[in-house]
C-alpha cells in the first residue's frame, strides 16, 4: 500500500522536508500578533512603569505574581480577584526562552511578524531533530517517515508557535531532542564529547523551561526499553541528568519560582498527594485529546458533573488504546519505548491544567507508537507486515493514521492562523471602556469576568498608550449566573448560582485547599468584601461589598460581561435584584 512512499521515507533529506512542511503549515502564525501574556512582556520588556521596578528580564519576564508582600501593588490595584489568595504565587524561570524575547526587542520591538518568524524557526529546528529522533529510534522507515509527517502536521503545536509568550515550548524541544541524539550516541559509541555536549544541552533545555523535563522521560524509556544494558547498571548513565534536575529544583523554590496557592497549577514538591491526584485526573484528558485530536482545553469551564463524566470517559478511551496497541507492545521493544516516553513525559505537565498546547514531547512518543503499528500491520508501505491482522485493530489504526496524517493537513493552518483566539475575551474587555480619557479617575467595577481575566485591563490599555485606570474589582464571576442585591447605599451583596469559585477556570488564583469562613473580611482599595454564607466545601457562597463611597458615586464605573461583549452595568436600587446571566450556553 502506497510503496512509493517508501522512498520518501528513506530519503536522508525527509527530516528536513518536513521541517519546510511544518513551518509552511504555521504560516498563518506571522499575521496573529501579539496577545495575553504577550502584552505583559512588552511592558517588561520596555521597562513599563506599570510592571514595577525594572529588573532583569532574563529572570523576570514569566514571574506573573510573585507572592507575599511583593504582590500587594497587584491586590490593591485589582489585577488580582479579590478571592486571590494571600500567598499566591505563579512565577517560572525561563532564561533562556527570555532570552529569545530580549533579542527580538532588540532587533524588531514593533515588528511582530518578524518575532514570529522567529517562532517559526524555533518550530522547523525542532521538527527536524524529531525527525532525526524519529531515524535514529524508530525500528524502520515507515515508522520514521511517517511519525515525522504526522508531528510536524500536528494541529496542538499551533499555539507554542502562534503565540510568542509560549515559545518556552519550543526551546526546551530543541534542546531536549539534542539531549537524547547526544545521550544515545554516547552509550552506543562511547564517545565522552557526545556525554559533555548532551549535558551541556540538557542545561539548556531546562533554562528554556520546564518542559525539559520531557527529554528526560524519553532518557528513562530508552534505558528501560531499547539499551543493551541490563539490570541496575542501565539507570547508572541517568545519575548525572537526576543531580542536575535535583540542584535546579532547589535553585528554582531558593529565588522564589514555582506555583502555589492557585487551584490550577499544583507544584508536586510542595503538594505531592494533590499532584498524585492531579496526575490521575489529567493524564488520560491530554491523552485524549492527543489521540483524539479534539482540544481539552474547555474541560476546566464544565460543571464538575460534565467533569467527572468526561474525565471517566477518557479514561474509558485509554483503556481503548491500550488495547488496540497491547499486541504490538508485548512483543516490540521500540513500540515500548514510545508508550513509556509518551507516559512518562505527560507527567511533570500534569503539574499545570490541561491543555493541548502542553502536547509537545507526549506528541512525540504518541506518533512513534502509531507508526510502529503502522508498519506493524504492513500498511502504507509497511516492511513487516503481520500475518493476519485483526480487521478491527486495522481499522482503528487507519482511522487513527487517516485523523492524524490526512485531515490535519488543511484543519492546522486555519486553527494556527486562529491561534490566540482563547485571548479574545481579554481583549473585550480592555476594548469595552477605550472610549472613556478620564479613566485615571475611576475604579472599574466588573461584576462578572474570568479569574484574573482583568488583570490584561490596564496592560492592554498600556500598550495600546490608552489611560489607566486608578484601581479595579472583580465582584463575580463571568462562568456563572450572579444575583446581585443593593442592601443599601453602599453596599451590594453577590449571590452566584453554585457559590464563587464553582468551576475550575475560576480558580487559576486560589483553590478550595484554601477555604474561606463565614464572616471573613477581604480588604481592597475603597471596598471591603464580607464572607457572609460559604458552601460545604469552604467556597464563598454569599459575599458583601462594601463600598467607601455612594454607589452611584462617578468614581466608580461599573461595567458586566456576555457573549456579546461588555456594557456599562447600571447598579439597582436599594432593595432590588438584578440577575446577570453566566456567558456560558446554558446545560454546560
Amino acid at each position: 500500500m502506497l510503496g512509493p512512499l517508501q522512498s520518501w521515507w528513506k530519503h536522508r533529506l525527509w527530516p528536513l522536508w518536513m521541517a519546510a512542511a511544518g513551518v509552511v503549515l504555521m504560516l498563518p502564525t506571522l499575521f496573529v500578533g501579539i496577545d495575553g501574556d504577550d502584552f505583559i512582556h512588552r511592558l517588561k520588556l520596555q521597562n513599563h512603569p506599570l510592571m514595577g521596578e525594572p529588573r532583569s528580564a532574563f529572570w523576570e519576564l514569566f514571574r506573573f505574581f510573585p507572592g507575599g508582600e511583593e504582590a500587594n501593588y497587584l491586590r490593591e490595584g485589582g489585577i488580582m480577584p479579590w478571592w486571590a489568595g494571600d500567598d499566591l504565587r505563579i512565577a517560572f524561570a525561563r532564561p533562556l526562552a527570555s532570552a529569545t524575547h530580549v533579542l527580538d526587542y532588540w532587533l524588531w520591538p514593533d515588528g511582530f511578524m518578524a518575532q514570529h518568524a522567529h517562532s517559526l524557526l524555533w518550530y522547523g529546528l525542532a521538527v527536524g531533530l524529531v525527525g532525526l529522533f524519529y531515524r535514529r529510534v524508530a525500528a524502520g522507515a515507515t515508522a520514521a517517515g511517517l511519525a515525522t509527517w504526522m508531528f510536524a502536521a500536528e494541529d496542538a503545536h499551533a499555539l507554542p508557535v502562534g503565540w510568542l509568550a509560549n515559545r518556552n515550548a519550543l526551546v526546551p524541544l530543541v534542546f531536549g531532542m539534542v539531549t537524547i541524539l547526544l545521550h544515545i550516541r554516547w552509550r552506543e559509541r562511547g564517545e565522552l564529547r557526545a556525554m559533555a555536549a548532551a549535558m551541556g544541552a540538557f542545561l539548556l533545555a531546562l533554562a528554556g523551561g520546564e518542559a525539559a523535563l520531557g527529554a528526560m522521560a524519553y532518557l528513562v524509556a530508552w534505558h528501560m526499553t531499547l539499551s543493551q544494558e541490563r539490570g541496575l547498571e542501565r539507570f547508572r548513565p541517568l545519575a548525572g541528568y537526576a543531580v542536575v534536575v535535583v540542584i535546579w529544583r532547589v535553585l528554582y523554590e531558593a529565588h522564589g519560582f514555582g506555583a502555589h496557592g492557585s487551584g490550577l497549577y499544583v507544584d508536586p514538591g510542595e503538594e505531592p498527594l494533590a499532584f498524585a491526584l492531579a496526575l490521575a485526573e489529567r493524564a488520560p484528558l491530554l491523552l485524549f485529546s492527543q489521540f483524539s485530536q479534539l482540544p481539552v482545553d474547555p474541560w476546566m469551564f464544565l460543571t464538575t458533573e460534565f467533569q467527572v463524566g468526561f474525565s471517566f470517559f477518557c479514561a474509558l478511551f485509554c483503556g481503548a488504546l491500550g488495547v488496540l496497541f497491547w499486541p504490538l507492545l508485548r512483543t516490540d521493544p521500540h513500540a515500548r519505548f514510545w508508550a513509556l516516553g509518551m507516559s512518562l513525559s505527560l507527567v511533570p505537565l500534569c503539574a499545570s491544567f490541561p491543555m493541548d498546547r502542553l502536547l509537545v514531547f507526549p506528541g512525540i512518543g504518541a506518533f512513534g507508537l502509531l507508526a510502529t503499528q503502522v508498519q506493524a500491520l504492513g500498511m502504507w508501505g509497511g516492511e513487516s507486515p503481520s500475518p493476519l491482522p485483526h480487521p478491527a485493530r486495522r481499522f482503528a489504526v487507519g482511522a487513527l493514521v487517516f485523523l492524524h496524517a490526512v485531515l490535519v493537513s488543511p484543519w492546522t493552518p486555519l486553527r494556527s492562523s486562529l491561534a490566540t483566539t482563547m485571548f479574545k475575551p481579554n481583549r473585550v474587555i480592555a476594548d469595552s471602556i477605550r472610549n472613556h480619557p478620564d479613566m485615571v479617575e475611576k475604579t472599574v467595577v466588573w461584576i462578572n469576568s474570568i479569574d484574573l481575566g482583568t488583570a490584561y485591563l490596564p496592560v492592554i490599555r498600556a500598550v495600546n498608550g490608552d489611560p489607566i485606570p486608578k484601581s479595579m474589582l472583580q465582584i463575580g464571576s463571568l462562568l456563572a449566573e450572579n444575583h446581585v442585591s443593593r442592601l443599601d447605599e453602599d453596599t451590594l451583596e453577590v449571590r452566584p448560582v453554585g457559590g464563587f469559585l464553582a468551576r475550575r477556570g475560576d480558580r487559576l488564583s486560589r483553590g478550595i485547599r484554601d477555604p474561606f469562613s463565614v464572616g471573613q473580611v477581604v480588604h481592597r482599595t475603597g471596598v471591603e468584601v464580607e464572607v457572609k454564607e460559604v458552601t460545604s466545601d469552604g467556597r464563598p457562597a454569599v459575599a458583601q461589598f462594601h463600598f467607601d463611597v455612594p454607589l452611584e458615586d462617578p468614581s466608580l464605573y461599573w461595567i458586566t460581561l456576555s457573549l456579546e461583549g461588555a456594557r456599562e452595568f447600571k447598579v439597582p436600587g436599594i432593595g432590588e435584584t438584578v440577575i446577570v446571566p453566566s456567558a456560558l450556553p446554558p446545560g454546560l
